[in-house]
C-alpha cells in the first residue's frame, strides 16, 4: 500500500488517512538506553548458520532468526531488534595489516599485550609470529576483568568488535576502559557503515552481530565511557579505530578522523536521512529482484544466480526467494554437487552447468561487478544477460 509505515505512523489508504495502534515492545538502544520509537527495516527470517546443507538435510528444522533493524535517533546506532544468538565470525587480520599497526605505534616485542577473546582466531597466531607473548582475556566484562587483576595493564588492546558484543548493556566498552593502562592503545573494529548504506548492503548484515556503527556514532559511545578515537585505519568493509583514555593528551589525532567525520556528515549519517534512504532502496531492490525473478518464470526464460557465498543466504532470505523463482546458483570451486543453501534451499550447481543449462539472465547474489562476474562465467557468460541486484535492480545488455 502506497505510504504505509510502521506502527503508530499514518497510513495513507483508498478511505484517506488513517493510523493503526503504537507498535509495542521495542527495545531500548543497547549502546545509551534510549527508548526506540520505530523499526526502520524488517529483513525477514535469516539462517544463523550460511553454510550450505546436504540436500537429505534441506527440509530439517531451520534455526533462523528474524533480523529486524533497528536505528536509535539519540545516538545513531543501528542495531537488530533481537538479541543475537551468537557472535558474529572475526574480523580477519592480514600480516601487512598487524606490521602497519606495530610500525605506526612504535610497538616492541615484550610490552604487555592482551587480546579479547572474542578477537583472538584473528591476532594470536600472527602476533607471536611478530615476537609478541600475548594475554588472552577471557570472554565476559566480569572474567576478563578478574582475569586482569593478576595480569600487567596491557600498552595495547586488541578488542575486535566490540560493538557487535553489546549484548543487553554497553558493559563491554566500560571493560575496555579498566583494561587498558594509562597511556595505552586499544584497537577497535566496526563496518564501513558509511559504504555498506550507500550500497545498500543489507546482505553483509551478519544476524550474529548486536550493532553496526557509524565512526561518529562509535566515537559518541566511547566518550561516554571515557575513551576517544586517535586514528583510524581502513579495511576491506571495515574501519579500524585506534581508541585511548579521553585523558590522555599524547596522541594527536590523525586526518583521516577528520575527513571521515566530514563524508559521514555529508551522507546524513549524523541526521539520520542515510538509513532512511537506505531502508527504503533496501525495500526496493528486494521487490524489483522478487518481481523480475517472477516475471522470467512467467516467460519460461531461465534464471540463475552466481555465488552462493553468505551474501546469496541473506539476500534470498530477504526477498523471499526460493527455487521456484530461481532454480540453482552457480558456485565457483563447488566441492560437492548435492548441497543447497539453508533457507532458501536454492540448489548449488558448478560454474561448468551454466554452459550445458544455457540460461538466459544470471544474478549476480555475492556483490561482485559485472566484470568478475563474466570473468567467472567464462565463455558460457558472453550470451548471458546479468542482472545485478544492488545498490538497485540493473539488467545489463548482452555481451558480445
Amino acid at each position: 500500500m502506497a505510504g504505509s509505515t510502521w506502527f503508530g505512523m499514518r497510513i495513507e489508504g483508498r478511505d484517506g488517512e488513517r493510523t493503526l495502534p503504537q507498535r509495542p515492545c521495542l527495545p531500548a538502544c543497547r549502546g545509551c538506553g534510549t527508548p526506540i520509537r520505530d523499526g526502520l527495516l524488517d529483513l525477514g527470517l535469516q539462517p544463523l548458520s550460511v553454510e550450505p546443507v546436504p540436500v537429505g538435510a534441506a527440509a530439517a528444522p531451520l534455526v533462523a532468526i528474524g533480523l529486524e533493524l533497528l536505528h536509535c535517533e539519540a545516538c545513531g546506532l543501528l542495531q537488530p531488534a533481537h538479541r543475537a544468538a551468537r557472535s558474529a565470525a572475526p574480523v580477519p587480520v592480514t600480516e601487512r595489516c598487524l606490521a602497519t599497526l606495530i610500525g605506526r605505534l612504535r610497538l616492541r616485542p615484550g610490552l604487555p599485550v592482551t587480546v579479547l577473546a572474542e578477537a583472538a582466531p584473528a591476532w594470536l597466531p600472527m602476533l607471536r609470529r611478530f615476537g609478541f607473548d600475548p594475554g588472552l582475556a577471557p570472554p565476559g566484562a566480569a572474567a576478563a576483568r578478574a582475569w586482569q587483576e593478576e595480569q600487567p595493564p596491557p600498552v595495547l588492546l586488541l578488542a575486535g568488535d566490540a560493538f557487535g558484543r553489546l549484548a543487553d548493556s554497553p558493559e563491554s566498552l566500560e571493560t575496555l576502559r579498566e583494561l587498558l593502562a594509562p597511556g595505552g592503545i586499544a584497537v577497535l573494529e566496526i563496518p564501513d557503515l558509511l559504504a555498506l548504506l550507500e550500497g545498500v548492503r543489507f546482505d553483509l548484515l551478519d544476524p550474529g552481530q548486536e550493532a553496526w556503527p557509524s565512526l561518529l556514532g562509535a566515537e559518541l559511545l566511547l566518550y561516554r565511557h571515557g575513551l576517544t578515537v586517535f586514528g583510524l585505519q581502513r579495511g576491506a568493509g571495515m574501519l579500524r579505530l585506534l581508541v585511548c583514555h579521553r585523558e590522555d593528551r599524547g596522541k594527536p589525532e590523525g586526518p583521516e578522523l577528520a575527513a571521515r567525520r566530514a563524508a559521514e556528515r555529508e551522507a546524513g549519517i549524523e541526521s539520520g536521512l542515510a538509513y532512511l534512504r537506505f531502508a527504503e532502496a533496501a525495500r526496493e531492490a528486494r521487490v524489483a529482484l522478487f518481481e523480475m525473478l517472477a516475471a522470467a518464470r512467467r516467460d519460461g526464460r531461465l534464471a540463475l544466480g552466481l555465488g552462493g557465498g553468505p551474501q546469496a543466504v541473506r539476500l534470498l532470505a530477504a526477498s523471499g526467494i526460493g527455487p521456484d523463482l530461481l532454480p540453482a546458483v552457480l558456485q565457483p570451486g563447488l566441492s560437492r554437487p548435492d548441497l543447497v543453501l539453508p533457507g532458501s534451499r536454492v540448489p548449488l550447481l558448478p560454474l561448468e552447468a551454466a554452459a550445458e543449462a544455457e540460461p538466459d539472465l544470471v544474478v549476480v547474489l555475492d556483490g561482485r561487478s559485472a566484470a568478475e562476474a563474466r570473468q567467472a562465467l567464462g565463455p558460457a557468460g558472453q550470451g548471458v544477460r546479468l542482472a545485478l541486484p544492488l545498490p538497485q535492480l540493473r539488467v545489463l545488455p548482452l555481451a558480445r
